[in-house]
């Protein structure tokens, strides 16, 4: 009787072990699409996920890009905007603020080889003043490099930037996205935008 009984109570302790590890699993925030930031002392927040090294986790389910042709001599604009909720549309921009911004413009008469190479400028909205940032964090970029320009940032560094590639021309795209952006402050927090294995949207704006 008393065998049984431990047997049974072992039984009971393995599955409230993986039904803690299944909750785990399904709040901890997938990488591949988060604004992540590690903090160089530790901080609490309220809107964002905290993670087991530290890490402030903001989940980014939707990413849309689009552009314009001012001149074509000149060249074309560029923008970029992630998105906490998902979305098949680019949200009213009016109504809804993105949680990152990119913007950026690309020269006719330059020839770019380097990820994010037209990148000139990078917002990030809605952060909590406890990471030390202020609510939005505005990061000046010339051609996507970071010379300087804002006091809590110390580099920028574009390890990828591609966009979904597309599969026809009705508009439909394939999951290989692929945006990594690294950004260390002066502190030593450091800040990174992920979207990777997704499709990436054109906003519609035109």
């Amino acid at each position: 009787m008393r065998h049984i009984s431990s047997l049974l109570s072992f039984f009971l302790i393995c599955c409230c072990f993986l039904e803690c590890k299944k909750d785990d699993n399904t709040i901890e925030p997938t990488l591949e699409k988060a604004l992540i930031i590690k903090p160089a002392k530790s901080t609490k927040t309220e809107s964002g996920i905290s993670t087991k090294d530290g890490s402030v986790v903001y989940a980014i389910d939707s990413v849309f890009w689009g552009g314009s042709i001012v001149n074509p001599d000149e060249g074309s604009s560029h923008r970029c905007h992630f998105f906490q909720k998902k979305a098949d549309e680019s949200p009213n921009l009016n109504k809804e603020k993105a949680l990152i911004e990119i913007w950026g413009f690309k020269y006719s008469n330059r020839t770019y080889t380097k990820p994010g190479q037209y990148i000139d400028q990078i917002i990030i909205n809605g952060l909590e003043e406890s990471l030390g940032f202020g609510s939005c964090l505005n990061i000046p970029m010339d051609q996507g490099k970071y010379n300087g320009g804002n006091d809590l940032i110390k580099s920028v560094q574009i390890k990828s930037y591609k966009f979904a590639s597309y599969i026809d021309n009705d508009g439909h795209q394939n999951k290989d996205s692929d945006i990594n952006i690294v950004i260390t402050s002066k502190a030593s927090d450091i800040i990174t935008i992920r979207f990777a294995n997704d499709v990436t949207p054109h906003d519609g704006i035109f």
